[in-house]
């Protein structure tokens, strides 16, 4: 039995003054609160953050659009005394920055809003916590010096149309769209790793995700493993988002026992039975029916943009350039993963696709089928190519050009 742990990633970034403090700025959007209102003691993040949540399900109950918003969202963090981090799906965090910018945004009691930002795993790093991982691993002190000086004295500010609002210095955090980001935020997180041999943590970028193997019943390794994976998040000022974490339980056999739920920092966290992992949908019965139906999905929707540009009397060489760009590359995503263990029927239904999109064009393309085996070969011939690759030894002593796994030696 495999359980799988999933982390997800999307927040929301609220950056308060406290009410009566310097730098609240009525033109950023803030909304004040009366003088007359006695101010709140807060004593914790959370507290804050049901004091906003409070204020905003109760003023807007005429809209309905926002009352649902502000419900859904769920407490991250609490930065500095002044950064309210809170998560959610991403349709749900833009009506919350749509209502702040119509000035229809309350803030929790005792505070204005001076802005907000989406915010990612990224904004949290602290810079000399990073530089001290970096010069343990090697890198050089001028090097370290130059990306501390990157990261620290940021000034920012928010543009909306003609308005500017007053510049702020950021020194945490790594800028949001830099290429180098991703790549910070992998070297901060190198040190996070599993304890036991059982477990394996997978990280892309700022998504994690805690893979156990659980043998006799006993969980112990796998419990332990993400109390640990909690623990060197606090130490490394990450947020584990218990309300949007999900667990999954991989399970064949015959006489299956109850799995209780994993506790994270006093909640418990959701089992599902299937969940996305970096665009890909994953069941607990290891099927692909689910993931076949949501590409065909996508890719149907796409055919009639192609339709349109047929009307429009668009040459075939551009009509295929559009389905190559925006419907084949939906078709095979991440296709050596799960297209081998399809069934018939969900074949069938890929195909289908392609043939229609033929119609439409009006040339052959290549099928499903023979895009798999390129992307195989593709794939196979980089593995073998490359000695740093984790499967690398799987493909040595082939002779003759072979590409395939070897024959282990005993």
């Amino acid at each position: 039995m495999e359980s799988f742990l999933q982390i997800a990633p999307h927040s929301l970034a609220i950056v308060l003054s406290r009410h009566g403090e310097s730098g609240a700025v009525a033109e950023s959007g803030a909304v004040a609160v009366s003088e007359s209102d006695e101010l709140p003691r807060h004593h914790t993040g959370y507290e804050i953050f049901a004091d906003f949540k409070a204020e905003n399900t109760q003023q807007h109950v005429w809209n309905q659009r926002v009352t649902e918003a502000v419900s859904e969202t769920f407490f991250l963090g609490w930065i500095d005394e002044h950064v309210l981090l809170i998560q959610g799906k991403e349709d749900h965090l833009e009506v919350l920055r749509e209502g702040w910018m119509r000035r229809s945004l309350n803030p929790p009691r005792g505070f204005t809003i001076k802005y907000l930002d989406f915010s990612s795993a990224f904004n949290t790093i602290i810079p000399q916590q990073l530089i001290g991982k970096l010069s343990r691993l090697g890198l050089t002190t001028s090097l370290c010096n130059w990306i501390l000086d990157f990261l620290t004295g940021r000034p920012q500010s928010v543009r909306i149309g003609n308005s500017i609002s007053s510049t702020t210095i950021l020194s945490t955090g790594a800028p949001q769209g830099c290429v180098l980001s991703p790549l910070l935020f992998t070297l901060l997180t190198h040190d996070c790793v599993a304890m036991h041999s059982s477990n394996q943590i997978i990280k892309f970028a700022d998504d994690t995700t805690v893979v156990g193997l659980i043998s006799k019943n006993d969980e112990s390794a796998y419990r332990e493993e993400v109390h640990q994976l909690s623990a060197w998040c606090k130490a490394n000022n990450l947020f584990l988002n218990v309300g949007k974490t999900k667990e999954m339980v991989v399970d064949f056999r015959r006489a299956k026992s109850d799995h209780s739920p994993l506790n994270i920092d006093g909640a418990s966290v959701e089992i599902v039975k299937s969940t996305k992992f970096l665009g890909v949908h994953l069941e607990e019965n290891l099927t692909w029916s689910l993931n076949t139906r949501s590409i065909s999905k996508k890719a149907q929707q796409r055919l009639y943009f192609l339709r349109k540009l047929r009307k429009a009397h668009l040459p075939p060489p551009i009509l295929t350039t559009f389905y190559r760009g925006t419907i084949e590359s939906i078709l095979s995503g991440c296709i050596t993963a799960w297209f081998g263990n399809c069934t018939v029927s969900d074949r069938k239904a890929l195909q289908r696709i392609v043939r229609t999109a033929e119609k439409i064009i009006g040339v052959s393309l290549p099928s499903i089928t023979d895009i798999y085996t390129t992307r195989c070969i593709r794939k196979a011939t980089c593995i073998v190519d490359d000695p740093t690759q984790s499967s690398h030894f799987c493909h040595q002593g082939r002779g003759s050009g072979a590409v395939g796994p070897s024959q282990p030696d005993f």
